[in-house]
């Protein structure tokens, strides 16, 4: 029998009478008017995340909720940034494009909150002024894209309701005709967050062309400075993330005299000058810290209760000491150590003069980036786990008056931690980054009287009873 008598045309059979009286009609309905319901009572969840991406989405990984994002555009616009024949400058066609993206957008515009645009690169220009049809946008992210330097000097006046705004490696474009400047800037009057990471502005750029703006050598060739923080105040300001090679300490230290409601500050280097005009923070976050200059005299900052400082070596030693002298209210303390002394050096002549001023501190975070040594006779897994613990236990009994102690280092520091004269420690959370033997761990942390361990594979968490 050939293929296509076999072919069954379902239209055929379902408009005969004897199907439909074998149906339930009356169940079908009210299947449909339950999907129909589920359809619309889903759609503020199905299209709350709106994403035109290069890659697909996959810079997202979100399970807290039932995110769905929307591939518009992806592969017209894949096609256009691989195409390099000239023949496509005839047929380059952006608005059109532009306009089939919005009409994709008129039904799902009201539910969206937030919008990600990534690793689209020039084609961004032409891309972003779509977000205009989501009027209650309340996140906008960019990454790795070109959009007008104007389009974020005016954001506060076109997406009015904006609470957050993340720019990461963004290029903002000024054609010779842009007259706008970092000191109009217009933030939304909602804005409680903005994250700017290694952003720049390029000056005098001519986009008369799309094709030559989209796939000429010459832009990326073009000569950009770096993005600065506008000297302007806005008041619902409470978390301010900034990092870039040439942070200029004035430009900063101006935003926040602008600020002084902020909250939250992440930066990658800290300057001493800085701490006249932090008063507000109550958590402050970076990498880098320098000099302090020891013939001036600081006042207390009562206001921050967390520190954490990224890259702690013996360099920062005096430095850091000076810094966590001035923050008498700290309760939370997390240090990076990149390289330097044994970690039990590092307590005796650091982490403890440290912890003697805070006499609020209660957790202790400590990241230790470097190995104890190891034998180099010894081959064997097991031989060298014993070696590892036969190693002089590190005392933390000068953790004085540490509850919680979080702490992420190599197996053979973790195997030699001796915390049984801490008096005020209840918990401990303790992270290895190389290989553990489990059994010999658990065999470790079970011994410790009136402490009960639970374990996984790298992780161990401590109760004290």
């Amino acid at each position: 029998m050939s293929n296509k008598n076999t072919k069954i045309n379902w239209l055929n059979i379902i408009v005969i009478n004897e199907f439909q009286n074998l149906l339930d009609i009356q169940s079908l309905k009210e299947l449909s008017l339950v999907s129909k319901l589920a359809r619309k009572k889903s759609e503020n969840i199905l299209f709350e995340y709106i994403a035109l991406s290069g890659n697909k989405f996959n810079f997202i990984d979100s399970t807290e909720y039932y995110d769905f994002f929307i591939e518009l555009f992806f592969s017209p616009l894949k096609s256009i940034m691989s195409a390099e024949i000239e023949s496509l400058r005839k047929r380059l066609n952006i608005q059109q494009e532009i306009s089939d993206i919005n009409r994709s957008l008129i039904g799902i515009k009201k539910f969206a909150k937030s919008f990600y645009l990534e690793e689209v690169g020039r084609a961004g220009f032409y891309l972003f002024p779509t977000v205009y049809n989501l009027n209650n946008l309340t996140v906008l992210n960019l990454r790795s894209c070109v959009i007008s330097f104007s389009e974020i000097s005016n954001i506060g006046q076109t997406l009015p309701n904006l609470r957050e705004i993340c720019l990461y490696c963004v290029y903002l474009i000024k054609s010779p005709s842009d007259i706008s400047s970092r000191e109009v800037f217009v933030f939304p009057s909602n804005l409680y967050l903005l994250d700017i990471y290694c952003c720049k502005v390029i000056n005098n750029a001519v986009l008369s062309d799309p094709y030559e703006f989209l796939f000429s050598k010459e832009f990326t060739q073009a000569a950009h400075n770096d993005f600065k923080l506008p000297p302007i105040s806005v008041p619902s300001l409470k978390n301010l993330y900034i990092f870039y090679n040439n942070l200029v300490e004035r430009d900063l230290r101006e935003f926040l005299e602008y600020n002084p409601n902020l909250e939250v500050l992440n930066i990658e280097y800290f300057y001493s000058n800085l701490i006249s005009s932090i008063n507000s923070i109550n958590s402050l976050e970076f990498r880098y810290l320098t000099r302090f200059d020891s013939s001036i005299s600081y006042f207390p900052i009562n206001s921050i209760t967390r520190l954490k400082i990224n890259v702690v070596n013996t360099n920062y030693y005096d430095s850091i000491k000076k810094l966590c002298s001035l923050l008498p209210n700290l309760e939370y303390l997390y240090f990076n150590f990149s390289y330097g002394d044994t970690f039990q050096t590092s307590i005796d002549n650091f982490i403890e003069p440290v912890l003697s001023n805070l006499f609020k501190s209660k957790t202790l975070e400590l990241v230790i980036n470097e190995s104890w040594p190891v034998d180099s006779d010894i081959d064997d897994e097991d031989d060298i786990q014993d070696n590892l613990i036969s190693i002089e236990s590190i005392d933390l009994a000068k953790f004085s008056s540490i509850n919680t102690l979080i702490l992420e280092c190599d197996s053979s520091t973790l195997c030699n931690l001796n915390f049984n004269n801490c008096k005020t420690l209840k918990r401990v959370k303790l992270l290895a980054n190389d290989e553990v033997n489990l059994f010999k761990f658990k065999d470790k942390f079970d011994s410790y009287k009136n402490w009960k361990f639970n374990f996984s594979e790298y992780i161990a968490r401590g109760y004290k009873l």
